[in-house]
């Protein structure tokens, strides 16, 4: 069996907790968006950004 490295374990984590509060979009959640927003790029980028920056630097 497979095992994890603790820093595997911390990012599972991570996305645990950013799912639990809804801090990531599932595909039908961003196709409401996107059609409440008129599929507008520009819209939809400003809405994105003014959920909150974030530092995906951790991702890598």
């Amino acid at each position: 069996m497979k095992q994890i490295s603790n820093k595997e374990y911390e990012a599972y984590q991570r996305y645990q907790a950013d799912k639990l509060y809804g801090r990531i979009l599932t595909p039908d959640e961003l196709r409401i968006v996107c059609a409440n927003l008129d599929n507008d790029p520009e819209k939809i980028g400003k809405h994105m950004g003014s959920r909150g920056s974030r530092d995906f630097s951790r991702l890598r």
